[in-house]
């Protein structure tokens, strides 16, 4: 068995090339130990690879708002949530809920499925927005805006029973 650990590696396979380009054919690997190494060094290197790769997980993001602002005269705040992830510098928008009508407290039934990468810092932004056309949802400008808030996915799996809870921001109310 001492033998078997000694021919697949002499310890420094790993920061050898390998010697013989021709040894690995459409015919085989020859019978060397230096080939057996690379090779076993090949296959190492893949499950690393692949193992690096599966650093990413799908977390599910789902929002709920308490005292929503009353943004509308004769009804409540007709609520709508749009999700932003950064790239670079830019915001790309990832998706929209549905409109919550009359409701102060609404929890959406909508959640969008995003990629955790472990080792990145992923920044996501939420804008709440008061829909007031509801025959054109997709334009922003048209509806009040609430608030927004920005948040890290590694914020979100970190808290207490992965439950994140920030306050909205909007440069037209206090803080809340």
């Amino acid at each position: 068995m001492g033998n078997a650990a000694t021919a697949i590696g002499d310890g420094l396979s790993c920061m050898r090339t390998h010697q013989d380009a021709g040894a690995v054919s459409a015919g085989g690997i020859a019978n060397s130990s230096r080939d057996l190494d690379d090779a076993v060094l090949a296959a190492v290197n893949q499950g690393i690879e692949a193992a690096q790769s599966g650093l990413v997980s799908t977390i599910t993001l789902s929002f709920a708002c308490r005292n929503l602002p009353n943004l509308d005269t004769f009804t409540r705040t007709d609520g709508m949530v749009v999700l932003y992830r950064r790239l670079g510098t830019q915001w790309q928008r990832i998706g929209l809920t549905e409109v919550i009508s009359d409701n102060l407290d609404p929890t959406w039934v909508k959640s969008f499925d995003v990629q955790y990468h472990f080792e990145q810092r992923e920044t996501f932004k939420v804008e709440v927005y008061d829909v007031d056309d509801l025959n054109n949802v997709t334009n922003l400008a048209s509806h009040d805006f609430c608030g927004s808030l920005e948040f890290t996915i590694h914020e979100v799996v970190t808290a207490r029973d992965q439950t994140l809870e920030k306050s909205l921001v909007s440069p037209d109310r206090p803080a809340g």
